[in-house]
C-alpha cells in the first residue's frame, strides 16, 4: 500500500531541508523600530525563513539595553504588539521566524519612547 503524501509535503521538506543545511541566504533588510507603529518584515518570494538580530539605539541615556522591543507573530491585526502585549528581546537578541505565514504576519514595536531600535534581517530559502 502506498501512503499517499501530504498536500504540503513539498512546502514542509523545503522548509526542513533549509533548516538543516540553513538554507540560501535570498534578502536581507534593516527595520528601525519605534513606539509609534508595529513594524512589519518585507519578504522576498522564495523566503522560508528569517534569521533576526535586534540592535538597540547607541544613545547614551538608553541605561537598560536588556528589552527595547515587543514583538508577535500570531493575531497582529486584530492585536498587534505595544508595550504590554507581545514578546520580549533586547539588545543583540537572535529570533528566527519560520514559515511564510508567521514572517507576513511578524509585526514588532519599541517600548522605549523616543529611541529607535534596528532590526537585522536575513532571509532564507
Amino acid at each position: 500500500m502506498k501512503i499517499p503524501r501530504l498536500y504540503v509535503h513539498e512546502i514542509v521538506s523545503d522548509l526542513l531541508l533549509s533548516l538543516l543545511l540553513q538554507g540560501e541566504c535570498v534578502g536581507s533588510e534593516q527595520i528601525t523600530i519605534n513606539e509609534v507603529a508595529a513594524s512589519q518584515l518585507t519578504i522576498p518570494k522564495e523566503a522560508l525563513y528569517a534569521l533576526i538580530v535586534c540592535t538597540a539605539d547607541p544613545s547614551p541615556f538608553l541605561a537598560d539595553k536588556s528589552w527595547v522591543i515587543n514583538y508577535k507573530q500570531y493575531d497582529t491585526l486584530d492585536q498587534p504588539p505595544n508595550f504590554f502585549i507581545g514578546m520580549p528581546l533586547g539588545h543583540l537578541g537572535v529570533l528566527e521566524v519560520k514559515g511564510k505565514e508567521n514572517m507576513e504576519a511578524f509585526r514588532a514595536i519599541s517600548v522605549t519612547p523616543g529611541f529607535f531600535h534596528t532590526l537585522r534581517v536575513e532571509y532564507y530559502g
